[in-house]
């Protein structure tokens, strides 16, 4: 107003106004850059070669990946990898194996499905010197803060199958820079043959007191120690009461339970915890889903509206049918977080409202769900509704 009203005067004495006016860029992006303070921006794309594949079970690899510069992750993260096949690019996300070390280096590993057209891509033809592309690290599948006045802590991890992924990240980095936390690892599988890491696994074990190692095995093939059967609540609850293993030690703080696998598992590990009083907050899971079946997606009649709200800033985005409201509103110029755009991860987390329905099988629990969040990645809009973006979290939220 001051500048038109300035204007304004200088012609009345005489004084044209210039056809260009500079604007001052703060004044002008302001709106923009709340809008994009308010979001999380999505994982900065990588490229990495391939340094080493390693062989670690039949159906399992590691690939250790060489970054331009050093790379920083926390451990229990993951990468968002960008897999081109026929024309398609798809997006899966596989967790970070190691440990952070500050180095240019960075190890995922991936094991093949029956079924996983990527997962066994990889497995099958990734070879040394083959360059991936991944977006990330993410997740908040990580050892929360200890809390204040305790000195040392338990940390109950449960891994079934390729869910050691995540958490092997965890043991090496913990037995590393943290020697006050004691570990119980409790590892699942079919046999010896499928368990990875299991050698490196034992040696930590052997070689670390504050780690104990506990195999439970459906099939044994040989008669090393191990609990013959499947991680399901009975096994995993008679654990719980035979090793003891809810007793805190003196100057320990509350029990951390982290549990990655098949959801079944994960379901069973939960219902033992909190049957014998462990409070939700103190379960952490992680759980990577497959993409949901495209044949089985609601559909809405025609384009629908979708407010979006972050810190009083406010954008509106048309979903059409065939869109998630991630898609829609990527596609429209508005900036949502996101990763693994599956429904796995928990990236794009937020408050929805009104005609909103999720692809599933998807990574929110119950009780999200009841508190009315929802994943962008595999949001529809059935009829005109809204979303509030979420506030970057202080720590890693839990459970997932």
């Amino acid at each position: 107003v001051r500048r038109d009203v300035a204007m304004v005067a200088g012609e009345l004495r005489g004084h044209r106004a210039p056809t260009l006016v500079p604007r001052r860029a703060a004044a002008a992006r302001s709106r923009y850059d709340a809008w994009e303070a308010a979001s999380i921006a999505a994982p900065t794309p990588h490229a990495f070669e391939v340094a080493r594949v390693i062989r670690e079970t039949d159906d399992a690899r590691t690939f250790e990946l060489r970054a331009a510069g050093p790379f920083s992750f926390v451990a229990g993260q993951f990468l968002t990898l960008h897999v081109p096949l026929d024309g398609v690019d798809h997006r899966r996300a596989y967790s970070i194996s190691s440990s952070p070390d500050g180095s240019d280096r960075v190890r995922i590993t991936v094991k093949r499905l029956a079924k996983g057209r990527v997962s066994r891509h990889l497995v099958e033809q990734v070879r040394q010197g083959d360059r991936l592309v991944a977006h990330g690290p993410s997740g908040s599948f990580v050892v929360p803060a200890r809390e204040a006045g305790s000195s040392a802590r338990h940390v109950v991890l449960v891994a079934g199958g390729s869910g050691i992924t995540p958490i092997a990240s965890i043991v090496r980095d913990v037995l590393a820079t943290d020697p006050s936390t004691r570990i119980t690892l409790v590892y699942g599988n079919r046999s010896e043959r499928d368990a990875i890491f299991r050698d490196e696994l034992e040696k930590l074990a052997t070689s670390h007191t504050q780690l104990t190692l506990i195999h439970v095995l459906e099939a044994p093939e040989t008669d090393g120690l191990c609990v013959v059967g499947v991680p399901d609540r009975e096994t995993f609850g008679r654990l719980l009461d035979e090793r003891r293993l809810l007793e805190a030690r003196a100057g320990e703080g509350p029990l951390v339970a982290m549990t990655c696998g098949p959801t079944a598992m994960m379901s069973a590990v939960r219902e033992a915890l909190e049957a014998r009083g462990v409070a939700p907050s103190q379960i952490l899971e992680e759980r990577f889903l497959s993409p949901a079946d495209p044949g089985h997606r609601p559909r809405a009649a025609g384009p629908q509206l979708v407010t979006i709200r972050a810190r009083g800033v406010v954008r509106e985005v048309q979903v059409s049918p065939d869109q998630t409201v991630l898609e829609a509103a990527l596609a429209q110029g508005v900036a949502l977080p996101f990763s693994c755009q599956m429904g796995g991860c928990g990236a794009c987390r937020c408050k929805g409202a009104g005609e909103l329905v999720m692809d599933e099988p998807n990574c929110l629990t119950d009780a999200e769900k009841r508190e009315g969040h929802v994943l962008t990645c595999v949001s529809r809009a059935l009829g005109p509704s809204s979303l509030e973006l979420l506030p970057p979290p202080g720590q890693p939220r839990g459970p997932r």
